[in-house]
């Protein structure tokens, strides 16, 4: 379909992209495409994490043991007619490397957020689970492999100049930063991005996710925030980050120090948001 638009953000967890996802689903005649590598990582290793009492809890994730890389390889690209605008959000990591398993057809964006306050926004989202399998869960390499897949996809696949957003710089003027994203991947922008429906016990209608997050999101409400949501806010007492002045366990704090370097390689070719 020549008049289809394929969109795929990559980001590091507790970026602000599952609300960046219900703003661009806003598009008329769109479809999300919600962390399929989630799926593929818990079926190639998920039952390797430690603990087996907090996994009772859960609803029954074995609904779907057959998706693997090359089966989301082959979901990003199927046709999809009558959809104008195909969107995607993954966590880098989930690649395990595999640049080649890419999807064609993409123009690719990054997301991410500083390393403090996503690291411990992520632990904090864990909260569910024991510490030994909420350390396996927060993700030890994030910032390092959306360096990885940025520098492939600037060399390797030839995207000029990806964008790079600061969820900071989204959340202080989303609707500057939304219009020069469109703007910037050739998308139309209007005034309808900045504000959503909630959504409450099931996703919202035009998206696709794996059936292992929509149980998540029923059982611990690992969504909530983003699907309750009406738009953009500033609000730290719901960002999930921790503050300055709170003790931070020195294995996330030496998980915030590995991040840096790749965080401000990336900052510094993120989209100057000047309105």
């Amino acid at each position: 379909m020549a008049t289809q638009k394929r969109v795929l953000v990559w980001s590091t967890p507790r970026s602000l992209s599952t609300v960046l996802m219900r703003a661009l689903s806003q598009l008329p005649d769109s479809l999300i495409i919600h962390e399929y590598l989630l799926l593929v990582g818990f079926n190639e290793a998920g039952e390797q994490l430690p603990g087996t009492e907090w996994k009772s809890g859960l609803s029954d994730k074995a609904t779907e043991q057959g998706f693997n890389i090359k089966s989301w390889k082959e979901m990003y690209e199927q046709p999809y007619p009558g959809k104008s605008f195909i969107l995607g959000k993954e966590f880098s990591d989930g690649l395990g490397g595999r640049m080649e398993m890419i999807p064609e057809g993409y123009t690719h964006v990054f997301l991410m957020r500083h390393p403090f306050k996503s690291i411990t926004s992520h632990w904090k989202s864990l909260s569910y689970f024991p510490d030994d399998a909420r350390f396996s869960m927060v993700k030890p390499k994030s910032f390092k492999t959306l360096a990885g897949v940025y520098d492939h996809v600037t060399t390797t696949l030839g995207q000029p100049a990806p964008v790079v957003l600061d969820a900071d710089d989204l959340l202080a003027q989303p609707a500057e930063a939304l219009r020069l994203l469109c703007q910037s991947i050739g998308m139309p922008y209007s005034q309808d991005l900045l504000r959503w429906e909630q959504v409450k016990g099931e996703s919202p209608s035009n998206w696709l996710m794996p059936k292992m997050l929509l149980s998540n999101h029923k059982d611990i409400g690992v969504f909530k925030s983003a699907f309750e949501s009406t738009c953009f806010h500033s609000n730290q007492a719901t960002s999930g980050a921790a503050k300055e002045e709170d003790a931070i366990k020195p294995e996330l704090q030496q998980l915030i120090q590995d991040a840096l370097p790749y965080y401000n390689y990336l900052y510094e070719h993120r989209l100057i948001i000047t309105g």
